[in-house]
């Protein structure tokens, strides 16, 4: 392996890494709010909890940071888009294959 491409494979890894504790965290907020809006809504008659479910769900788009981790919410139920199985850890990726095309090397 040449200095690039331990540089490139370092950098995406640390890359996918990053990645995924923003993931988790996004994920860990999500989860908190669920509990949040869960113990509010807990007592309330469920009309009322679908509602502000309703008029929630219209506003999610306002938290760009937190939509992508809330999918629906259904009542008083939040369901959040991360899903352990649906997005596995990455761990160590492979760098990207050095090929003639890509090597930075004009063709012949």
């Amino acid at each position: 392996m040449d200095d690039t491409t331990t540089l490139v494979s370092e950098l995406l890894n640390k890359l996918a890494e990053l990645d995924q504790k923003v993931c988790d965290y996004r994920q860990e907020m999500a989860q908190e709010f669920q509990r949040y809006s869960h113990s509010l809504l807990q007592n309330a008659p469920e009309h009322v909890s679908v509602r502000v479910g309703e008029l929630i769900a219209e506003e999610l788009h306002n938290y760009s940071a937190l939509s992508p981790a809330l999918v629906t919410l259904n009542g008083a139920d939040l369901v959040g888009c991360s899903d352990p199985e649906r997005w596995p850890r990455r761990g160590r990726v492979s760098p990207p294959p050095i090929l003639p095309h890509t090597s930075g090397v004009p063709p012949q």
